[in-house]
Order: C-alpha cells, then sequence, then structure tokens
C-alpha cells in the first residue's frame, strides 16, 4: 500500500511458477474446472483503486512467456463493497484485456491453465482523485469448484 504522486501504478506483486521450483503452475488442463480466488479488503471510502490481475500462459512451453505472441489474461477489479470479500474467477471466462478493453489474445486463443507461467497483480490508483489502498490474502487456485470458506 501507498500513493504515488507520479503515476497510476502503486504496487506490482509477480508470482512466477519458478517460485515453486516448477516450469508452470501444477494445474489441470481443462480452463472450466481451474478457479483462482482471492481475499480482497476494500476500506471504505477508497473508491478509485483498480487490481488488476494478469494470468501468462507459455504457449510454446520454451519456458518463458513472450509478451506478443502469447496467451495473457486479465481482469480489473475495481470499487466493490467496503470490508473483505471472496472473489472466485472461473480460469475459461477471463479474458484477454488491451487498456481494459476485451481483445483477442496474442498466442493461441486456448485457455490453457497447465501452461500458466506468472501470475502478476498490479494496483492502480489515479493520484489525480487521491489516496487510495487495498489489501489481498489467501490467494489459492481450486479445482472443480470455487474456494468455499
Amino acid at each position: 500500500m501507498g500513493t504515488v504522486t507520479w503515476d497510476w501504478l502503486i504496487g506490482l506483486i509477480d508470482i512466477p511458477a519458478s517460485a515453486y521450483g516448477l516450469n508452470y503452475y501444477p494445474l489441470s488442463s481443462n480452463a472450466n474446472n481451474v478457479y483462482f480466488n482471492m481475499l480482497i479488503n476494500k476500506p471504505a471510502d477508497y473508491d478509485n483503486g483498480i487490481l488488476l490481475l494478469r494470468f501468462m500462459e507459455d504457449d510454446n512451453e520454451d519456458g518463458s512467456f513472450t509478451a506478443g505472441s502469447e496467451d495473457m489474461y486479465a481482469i480489473e477489479i475495481k470499487g466493490g463493497p467496503d470490508g473483505w470479500r471472496l472473489v472466485s474467477l472461473k480460469y475459461n471466462d477471463i479474458k484477454s484485456l488491451v487498456n481494459g478493453v476485451e481483445s483477442a489474445p496474442d498466442g493461441n486463443g486456448i485457455h490453457e491453465p497447465n501452461k500458466l507461467f506468472q501470475v502478476s497483480m498490479l494496483f492502480l490508483a489515479n493520484p489525480a482523485s487521491g489516496y487510495s489502498e487495498t489489501a489481498i490474502d489467501y490467494v489459492i487456485f481450486t479445482e472443480g469448484s470455487p474456494l468455499a470458506p
């Protein structure tokens, strides 16, 4: 959390599969069976933040993600109720975005969670609209159904 007077970006967290000693996240190839889940806390009166989640696939399985030629799916989470809430996303429902607008994926266009190379979380806020903050916790993939805490 923090404030920035010169840009929208407040924070970035990259979670590569290599952090777990793997080339890819150990997920099913069935994108309708994989869910990304997390808890988000939006404090009262902070509605200008955007949490951007990006899911990068290594379509050609060369051990790296190449922007512009491999699939990256994303979702923007804005606003919402104050306090903690669970967000669960079916992997197959996550779209490819360019500047917040749905677009065609750059790779093969097939949701392949078994080729997921990295998850990135960006927290953005427009400094013109003032301070913003959010908190995230319990980031987890589940298979078969969304997280049921």
